[in-house]
C-alpha cells in the first residue's frame, strides 16, 4: 500500500461515534479512544506509524499503531517481525519480560474506503528512556542499574541471535525497578535474516559507517546509551549541556568527527573515563562490523557495572579499537586522542537534526506547504512571543506557546493538563517569553478559526524530553540547518527568525521588551477559541512609530503657522 490514510482520515475513522463500526480487533465489547480537549482522537508519533490509546471493556488499555509511510515491500517483513516477537514471548523465558504483547492484524481498520492493517499492543505505563532521564539523570545508583540491565539484555539478545533493529531513547522504556522494556518491533529479526531493506534507525544512535552490518545495528546503540549513562554517573551536568531529548548525550556529529567532538574532549577529563573515550573514538573510526559487545568494551575500558574499576587492557582486545587504529596506516602522524585534545578550542559543528527542521514562519506564511507536514514528526525552532494560560470548559488547565499574533494563524505549542503534569514545576510561564525554543513533535491536525479566517497548526507537548530552551546562538546554528533543508526540498527560506537572531546577538533585548499584557479565556472543544493579548507586538510597534510621525507633522505645522503669524 503505497498511499496510506492521512492523519485526518485516521482521526475521522477513529472518532468516538464511528469507532465501533470501523475498528476490527479480536477483543469484544465496547472500546473507547483517548481524545484531546477538542474531541479529536489523540495521536502520538511513533516511527512510521501513529499511536492511539484504546480502553477496552474490562478497563485495560491498548496501543493501536497505524502506519502512514511504509512501502508495500516492508509489510511482509513487519508482519514477520511481530510474529517473531510473539514466539519470543511464548517460548523464550529470558526475553519474555523485555517485550510486550503485540499482534499484527491484517484488516484492522476501515478507513477512507479501504481496510488497513494495524498493530495492537499492550499500553506501556513505564516512561521511555528519554523521559526517564529528565528526572533521574542525577541519580548514579539508578543509572547504574539501568546500565546493568541493558548489558544483561544485550547478552540475552545475542545468545538468542535476535536483533531489535532500532534501539534508541524513544524505543526503550524503564520500569519503576529500572527494568527494561523494548518498544517498536517493526525491525525485529533474526541476525542471519537482517538485510539493508530494514530501517536505518535513529541518526543519533547509528554507526557512521555507511556499510550497515548486522552486528553493529544493535551493538552500537547499546554502546552509545551505556557510555552516555556512564558519563552522567560522574558528571550529571552534561545532561543540560548535551541532552537534546532525542539522544542521551552523543549525537551523529560526535560519531562522524569524534576527535573534534566537544563532548568527548570533556568526557576524557572525567575520572576513569579517558580510556573509554579513546576506545569509543577508535570504534567510531573503525568499520561497523568491528563494533564490540558491551562486555568486551567494559573490560577494555576498565569500566565495571559493579562499581569496582576493572584493570584496563590493550586496545587490541577490542575489535573496533584495533581496526580503528589499523585505518591510521603506518607512516602517517598519529591523531591526538580525546584526552589530549582538551586544550584546543573545538570548532563549532553544523547542526544535524534528527527530524526535518522548520521555522514557525513556514506555517504562518506558506499554509499550502504547511499542510503537507500534518502528521509528520518535525523539529521546530522559534522565538516565543507569548505564553497564554487558561482553562478548558471542563476546568482543566492548558498553556499555549505562541510564536506570533495568534489571530494570524501559524503554529503554536499546546500543553494540555497531562503535559503540564509531566513538566511539574518546569511548566511554561511568562519567563519563557522572549526566549528561543527547540521542540520535537508531530504536527497536529489544524484548527480552522472561522472568526478570523485563519488556520492554526499545533504541536502537542506531552513530555519534557520534547522541549529545549536554547540560546540565540544555538538557535542560529539550528536555523542554518533548517535553511539547508528547505533548499533541498525546494521550500523558500524563511529568514525572519534568523534576521531577528542577528539583532538579538548584536544588541540583546532589554528585559521585558517583548512582553505584553495577556487575557485568559476558556477553550471549548469545537468553538472559536479566543485567547491572546490586547495588541500584538507588531501592531504595537507600528502604532508607536505612527504616533511619533504624527507628532513631527503637527510640530512642523505649528512651526510654519508661527512663522506666518510672525510676519
Amino acid at each position: 500500500m503505497n498511499s496510506w490514510p492521512t492523519l485526518q482520515e485516521y482521526n475521522q475513522a477513529l472518532a468516538p461515534q464511528y469507532l465501533q463500526q470501523n475498528l476490527h480487533i479480536p477483543e469484544s465489547g465496547p472500546t473507547s479512544i483517548q481524545t484531546n480537549a477538542f474531541g479529536i482522537p489523540n495521536a502520538l508519533s511513533g516511527g512510521f506509524a501513529y499511536i492511539y490509546q484504546l480502553t477496552l471493556q474490562d478497563g485495560s488499555r491498548r496501543a493501536l499503531r497505524l502506519f502512514h509511510s511504509i512501502h508495500d515491500t516492508r509489510i511482509t517483513g513487519i508482519r514477520t517481525s511481530y510474529g517473531l516477537v510473539q514466539s519470543l514471548r511464548n517460548l523464550t523465558i529470558p526475553l519474555r519480560d523485555n517485550f510486550v504483547d503485540a499482534r499484527w492484524i491484517d484488516s484492522c481498520l476501515s478507513c477512507a474506503s479501504r481496510t488497513v492493517p494495524g498493530i495492537l499492543m499492550d499500553w506501556v505505563q513505564a516512561p521511555i528512556l528519554a523521559s526517564w532521564l529528565e528526572k533521574h539523570f542525577g541519580d548514579p545508583k539508578k543509572l547504574r542499574r539501568v546500565r546493568r540491565n541493558l548489558a544483561d539484555l544485550q547478552q540475552r539478545l545475542e545468545q538468542a541471535q535476535i536483533l531489535h533493529g532500532d534501539l534508541q531513547a524513544n524505543n526503550i522504556a524503564v520500569t519503576s525497578t529500572e527494568g527494561i522494556l523494548l518498544l517498536d518491533y517493526d525491525n525485529v529479526c533474526q541476525i542471519d535474516k537482517y538485510t539493508s531493506a530494514y530501517e536505518t534507525g535513529h541518526i543519533h544512535f547509528q554507526h557512521p559507517d555507511p556499510a550497515r552490518h548486522a552486528r553493529a545495528v544493535d551493538r552500537f546503540p547499546f554502546l552509545v546509551i551505556d557510555l552516555g549513562l556512564a558519563l552522567l554517573e560522574t558528571a550529571p551536568e552534561l545532561f543540560s549541556q548535551y541532552g537534546q531529548g532525542e539522544n542521551i548525550l552523543f549525537t551523529a556529529d560526535d560519531f562522524a568527527q569524534p576527535r573534534s567532538s566537544p563532548l568527548l574532549q570533556r568526557a576524557a577529563t572525567l575520572p576513569g573515563m579517558e580510556r573509554a573515550c579513546e576506545l569509543f573514538i577508535a570504534i567510531c573510526e573503525g568499520p561497523a562490523s568491528a563494533v564490540p559487545a558491551l562486555k568486551e568494551f567494559h573490560e577494555a575500558a576498565g569500566l565495571s557495572l559493579e562499581g569496582i574499576p576493572a584493570q584496563p587492557v590493550a586496545a587490541a582486545a577490542v575489535p573496533g579499537a584495533a581496526r580503528g587504529a589499523a585505518r591510521r596506516s603506518a607512516g602517517t602522524a598519529e591523531p591526538k586522542t580525546a584526552g589530549t585534545v582538551t586544550a584546543e578550542r573545538p570548532t563549532r559543528q553544523a547542526y544535524r537534526p534528527a527530524y526535518p527542521l522548520y521555522d514557525p514562519e513556514l506555517f504562518l506564511n506558506h499554509p499550502d506547504l504547511a499542510a503537507g507536514l500534518v502528521g509528520q514528526k518535525i523539529e521546530l525552532v522559534g522565538h516565543i512571543t507569548e505564553i497564554k494560560e487558561g482553562y478548558t470548559k471542563y476546568g482543566s488547565p492548558y498553556v499555549f506557546v505562541n510564536f506570533n499574533d495568534w489571530r494570524r494563524g501559524g503554529i503554536k505549542l499546546i500543553f494540555w493538563s497531562e503535559g503540564l503534569d509531566a513538566f511539574e514545576e518546569r511548566s511554561p510561564d511568562e519567563t519563557w517569553e522572549g526566549r528561543w525554543i527547540s521542540v520535537t513533535g508531530m504536527v497536529d491536525e489544524p484548527y480552522n478559526n472561522s472568526r478570523y479566517g485563519t488556520l492554526s497548526y499545533s504541536i502537542t507537548i506531552t513530555d519534557p524530553s520534547q522541549v529545549r530552551l536554547i540560546s540565540a546562538a544555538e538557535a542560529r546554528r539550528r536555523l542554518d540547518a533548517a535553511a539547508a533543508y528547505k533548499k533541498t526540498d525546494g521550500l523558500p527560506n524563511m529568514l525572519s527568525n534568523r534576521e531577528l537572531l542577528e539583532q538579538l546577538i548584536a544588541e540583546p533585548l532589554k528585559q521585558g521588551q517583548l512582553k505584553d499584557s495577556q487575557t485568559s479565556k476558556t477553550v471549548s472543544p469545537g468553538s472559536n477559541y479566543q485567547y491572546g493579548r490586547t495588541q500584538p507586538p507588531s501592531q504595537q510597534s507600528q502604532s508607536s512609530e505612527s504616533g511619533g510621525c504624527l507628532l513631527w507633522i503637527i510640530g512642523l505645522i505649528i512651526f510654519f503657522i508661527w512663522i506666518y503669524l510672525g510676519q
